[in-house]
C-alpha cells in the first residue's frame, strides 16, 4: 500500500469511530461564559427522552422540560433553567443569579452583626466593561467587627481581614455556593454571587449524576482578537428536529 493510500485508510479509521464527548480545555484557566453550562444526558434516560420530545414537538414538551429541569436544579442545589437546547441533544442551562442574590440578601438579613442590606447595580469586569451585575451593599451594625474591618479598609481593598473573611466563610456554608466581595470606591461593603465559581460548582455537580453523559462550562475561543463560543453557540437559537 502506497502511503497516500494508508493516509487515506487511517483517515477513514478515524472518522468511522464512534463520536466522543467534546474536548474540554482547562476550565480553571480558560475563559468561558460565566453562568452557562452544556449538558449532554445519557441514552435512555428521562432527561434524554424529554429533550428529545422537545426537540420533535417544542409547543408540546416546553411544560414537561420546565417541570424536569425544574426538579433537577432543587435536586442539586443550585437554580438554573433551560437556555437553549441544540439538534445533537445537548442543553444549555443558566443559573438563575437573580435567585442566588435573592437568598444572599435574605441571609444577610438574619445575620446579627448586619444592619441594613440595599441591592444595587455595579460594573463586573468578568462580565465585561459594558455589562452591570447586581449586588449588594451591606452595611454592619455600629461597633461589630466586621464595621470596624471596612472602617478600616482602604477604597478598593483587598479582603484581607480576618474578621471579615470569615464572616464570608460563614455566609458560604449556609448559603452552599459562593459569594464575591470587596471595599468599593466609596469604602462600602459590596458583596455579590460568584458566578464564575458557582458555575463550575454546578458542572462539578451535574457530571457526578448518573443520567450525565457529560458536563462542561460554554467555553470561548479566542479569535483574531475576539472571543467566540464554543460550539454549541449559546447565541444561536435552538434548532429544532433531527
Amino acid at each position: 500500500m502506497s502511503g497516500a493510500s494508508l493516509l487515506i485508510a487511517l483517515v477513514a479509521v478515524a472518522l468511522s469511530g464512534a463520536p466522543q464527548e467534546p474536548a474540554k480545555p482547562e476550565a480553571a484557566t480558560t475563559q468561558f461564559a460565566s453562568g452557562e453550562v452544556i449538558v449532554k444526558f445519557t441514552g435512555g434516560s428521562k432527561a434524554a427522552e424529554i429533550v428529545h420530545q422537545a426537540l420533535q414537538d417544542e409547543t408540546k414538551s416546553n411544560a414537561q422540560l420546565a417541570s424536569h429541569f425544574s426538579g433537577m436544579a432543587q435536586e442539586i442545589g443550585i437554580p438554573f433553567q433551560v437556555k437553549q437546547l441544540t439538534s445533537g441533544g445537548e442543553v444549555v442551562f443558566s443559573v438563575q443569579e437573580r435567585d442566588l442574590i435573592s437568598k444572599l440578601s435574605e441571609q444577610l438579613k438574619q445575620s446579627r452583626c448586619v444592619a441594613e442590606v440595599r441591592e444595587t447595580e455595579f460594573k463586573d469586569k468578568d462580565k465585561g466593561p459594558m455589562r452591570a451585575t447586581t449586588g449588594l451593599l451591606v452595611s454592619f451594625r455600629a461597633g461589630s467587627r466586621p464595621a470596624k474591618a471596612v472602617a478600616g479598609a482602604p477604597a478598593n481593598a483587598q479582603l484581607n481581614d480576618p474578621d471579615l473573611q470569615k464572616f464570608i466563610e460563614k455566609l458560604e456554608q449556609k448559603l452552599g455556593f459562593a459569594v464575591a466581595a470587596r471595599i468599593n470606591e466609596k469604602k462600602e461593603f459590596l458583596m455579590s454571587v460568584d458566578v464564575r465559581a458557582v458555575t463550575l460548582e454546578l458542572v462539578k455537580r451535574l457530571a457526578n449524576r448518573a443520567d450525565v453523559e457529560y458536563a462542561q462550562p460554554n467555553f470561548l475561543l479566542q479569535k483574531t482578537g475576539t472571543a467566540e463560543f464554543m460550539t454549541p453557540c449559546s447565541g444561536a437559537p435552538a434548532e429544532s428536529g433531527g
